[in-house]
């Protein structure tokens, strides 16, 4: 559901703003029409499994990143300090 709310400030133009009200969506698990064989779960389970290594190396690279760019700060930060 959508409202609008309409604000007045002294000397200014009147603002219109829109506040969503709607409830945020929910995850709803669906079951599985059938069971999985063993070997079914086992496949999906090993797709997961390489979804969060996947996840973990993208997250290790930004950690790298982060860290070097950290280093090159805090080394400019000293230079600079040295120099004033």
């Amino acid at each position: 559901m959508l409202h609008r709310v309409i604000i007045r400030l002294k000397k200014l133009p009147t603002l219109l703003i829109k506040v969503d009200q709607s409830p945020p969506p929910r995850t709803v698990l669906a079951k599985p029409e059938r069971e999985l064989t063993m070997e079914e779960g086992m496949v999906r389970q090993d797709a997961a499994i390489e979804k969060l290594e996947a996840n973990i190396t993208s997250r290790d690279a930004v950690i790298e990143e982060l860290e070097a760019t950290n280093t090159g700060l805090r080394r400019k930060f000293m230079r600079d300090i040295r120099q004033a």
